[in-house]
């Protein structure tokens, strides 16, 4: 359920996508760090900004990470449903009837 509602509100997204934007984003982290490594104690205000960055980027990390998870996972649903249910029209057809 959640993938398909993934799939619709981003149509256009491949999980060849997501996977390049997550090593996108670890390589700018790892970037960020030396940046700071580098830094030291020198720039205090540069040095908070690359911080700043930082959880900023591990922030998208996480959330393209879910989104991952999400494309490639699969639908739930029909595990959860026994055969009455599957068979019940009562109110009209099930959320997508998937396998």
């Amino acid at each position: 359920m959640l993938r398909d509602l993934f799939y619709q509100l981003f149509p256009d997204v491949t999980v060849q996508q997501l996977f390049y934007n997550i090593q996108n984003l670890k390589q700018q982290i790892i970037s960020a760090q030396v940046r700071l490594v580098i830094l030291k104690e020198t720039n205090l205000e540069e040095q908070h900004l690359v911080l700043t960055r930082i959880a900023a980027l591990q922030a998208e990390l996480e959330q393209q990470l879910f989104f991952f998870i999400v494309a490639t996972g699969h639908d739930e649903v029909p595990t959860f449903r026994n055969w009455i249910e599957k068979q019940d029209t009562t109110y009209g057809p099930l959320y997508a009837r998937t396998l």
